[in-house]
């Protein structure tokens, strides 16, 4: 009589019947692979159909680590941070069920999964085909061996190999329970979208300068993203493709639908979506987003305010303190040559031995402030301070005046009438939608809202530009300045100085996409060599040379209007002279009537 040995495991897999000894076999050999690849500050989930309490308990067991069971008939209230699964199921309709449910309760898709059958005739071609329908990677299957029942059988798959994009095909893996040091145990779960061996690599984006460029039907691309894109699908070793959305624009959330690139990604059209849209809570949540690579600065534009008067431009080389010294100082100047005459001031320069002056003190003080020499110079070394110090201020103040009165005579200098949030609610505003959900918190900002899409806010900045329109704007900073770079100094626009918010740049992922982690790596490494950083840096410094250039090599030459403010005062100076003279002979004459009269009276 022929006998056969075989070892068990385990005291309990003495009593167990021939299926049940598999099935725990199984439930061991898939806590051995748990145990070597799942993290284990992560809870578990373990996921069954049947009551199979000795697979189960033999998988905690052996295991050790903690872990969460569950029918499949209750959803986890904290199911988002589970990412690590193991099924325990008799047949593939029940397995399907399960797999369904993990997508549509959204758990965590593209965690590690260890799917056990107890029946050899769970196919495993239809197991796979079903996680490529809901991409599920990172899945390893067991099942009982036909051949041999004591070793089961271990499946895992690649959705993309050699010349084959989209694949469901199992392939073997070599685990035995005994294997020296466990060796075929670790590494179980590979990055498996680390290489695409061609395949199409499909982007959502569309022209949005100066980030994404599209050229000849959207085959070639360029610009800031367009170069990170690009990096992306050479070290991928895959096919760009670009798919525009018909809205041309970044997308929200409408009719229980969301539109534009996002859209795209919603619908599983695309991989992933680069369109440039401001950081919400609202797309956060219903995406997953890559690491920040660099930030986006959106602000305020209008149309150019009106232009200061050039009469105003003759101070304008002085700020407002040093206004206010010169003309605290000559003002004092004025009220001590107005007490010069004074019964008080005569007593202190007799007390003094203080010549009278010949002139006014006022006109000396405008002598040395105009750099002209004085008739007499005081002996006494008190006054020769007190000059010297007027000449010294005097020139400081002139040299420094005359070196930037021409600058300021021939700058276009705007009245900046928009510099704060109030300003901005007198006129019509608006921007992208997105941008609005930072305005939340902010009734009159929020329900005066109005939405422009990305094609629509193009034509707006044009609109500013020729000063056809007083909306005012939200968008993107470089926008803006490209948009305003590309005239090349011909049209100007106001940018208002508050930011409204600075939101960092993301790429958009489907919620729980394989493709996340691949692309991480990448993103790491670009931000780490400095490449996007050089990308951002240099395209800001053509844009900062194209808006310079302008006003650089084109210098407008002077004209009559720049100097009104000198001939405004000059005129002022002569109306004065005028009436000083004028006053000066009438009272000259009045002096000689009465001197007349009193001879006349002294001779009667």
């Amino acid at each position: 009589m022929e006998t056969k040995t075989v070892k068990y495991e385990n005291f309990t897999e003495m009593f167990l019947k021939d299926d049940d000894a598999v099935i725990n076999r199984m439930a061991i050999l898939a806590a051995k692979i748990a145990y070597f690849n799942f993290e284990w500050r992560y809870v578990t989930l373990v996921l069954f159909t049947t009551v199979q309490t000795a697979a189960i308990s033999s998988f905690v067991t052996n295991y050790n680590k903690t872990v969460a069971l569950n029918t499949g008939q209750f959803k986890l209230h904290y199911r988002r941070h589970i990412q690590q699964f193991v099924i325990f199921s008799d047949d593939f309709s029940d397995i399907s069920n399960i797999l369904n449910m993990l997508v549509t309760s959204k758990y965590n898709s593209n965690g590690k999964i260890i799917i056990i059958c107890a029946q050899d005739k769970c196919d495993e071609e239809q197991v796979f085909k079903t996680l490529m329908k809901s991409v599920m990677i990172n899945v390893i299957y067991l099942k009982p061996s036909i051949v041999y029942r004591e070793e089961p059988s271990v499946y895992w798959y690649r959705i993309v190999r050699p010349r084959k994009c989209f694949s469901s095909k199992p392939e073997r893996l070599d685990v035995n329970i005994n294997c020296e040091n466990n060796a075929c145990f670790k590494n179980l779960f590979p990055e498996k979208l680390s290489n695409f061996y061609g395949c199409s690599l499909f982007i959502a984006t569309f022209q949005q300068p100066p980030f994404m460029y599209l050229e000849n039907d959207t085959n070639k691309i360029s610009g800031k993203d367009g170069n990170l894109a690009k990096l992306i699908a050479d070290v991928l070793n895959a096919s760009l493709v670009i798919r525009v959305p018909k809205e041309h624009e970044w997308g929200q959330y409408k009719n229980k639908n969301w539109t534009g690139c996002l859209g795209e990604i919603f619908k599983t059209r695309v991989h992933f979506a680069m369109c440039n849209a401001p950081l919400t809570s609202n797309l956060y949540g219903n995406f997953q987003v890559s690491y920040p690579y660099y930030y986006m600065e959106v602000v305020w534009t209008a149309k150019v305010p009106p232009l200061v008067p050039s009469w105003q431009k003759i101070l304008q080389p002085f700020n407002l303190p040093l206004k206010l010294t010169i003309l605290s100082l000559f003002l004092g100047i004025i009220l001590l040559n107005m007490l010069r005459k004074t019964i008080f001031f005569n007593n202190i320069r007799r007390v003094c031995n203080i010549t009278p002056p010949k002139r006014n003190s006022l006109f000396y003080a405008w002598l040395l402030f105009l750099g002209l020499p004085l008739e007499k110079f005081s002996s006494r070394k008190h006054f020769k301070i007190i000059i010297l110090a007027w000449i010294w201020f005097s020139f400081v103040i002139r040299c420094a005046y005359q070196v930037t009165l021409v600058t300021s005579l021939k700058s276009i200098t705007y009245n900046y009438n928009l510099r704060y949030d109030s300003d901005i609610l007198k006129y019509p505003f608006g921007g992208m939608s997105s941008i609005r959900d930072y305005f939340i918190e902010d009734k009159d900002f929020y329900e005066n809202w109005t939405s422009v899409d990305m094609q629509k806010a193009y034509k707006l900045l044009d609109e500013i530009m020729e000063e056809k329109t007083d909306f005012v704007l939200a968008l993107n900073k470089d926008t803006i300045l490209h948009h305003a770079a590309e005239h090349i100094g011909s049209k100007r626009i106001q940018v208002i100085d508050n930011c409204i918010v600075n939101s960092p740049i993301v790429l958009y992922f489907r919620k729980h996409s394989p493709m996340t982690d691949p692309i991480a790596k990448i993103m790491n490494a670009a931000l780490e060599c400095g490449f996007i950083q050089y990308s951002y840096q240099t395209n800001w410094k053509r844009q900062k040379h194209l808006l310079n250039s302008h006003y650089a090599y084109n210098l407008q030459p002077l004209t009559l209007d720049n100097f009104s403010g000198c001939f405004f005062l000059l005129i002022i100076g002569y109306g004065i002279s005028i009436l000083y003279f004028v006053l000066e002979v009438v009272c000259h004459k009045i002096d000689k009537t009465n001197q007349r009269i009193d001879l006349r009276v002294d001779q009667e």
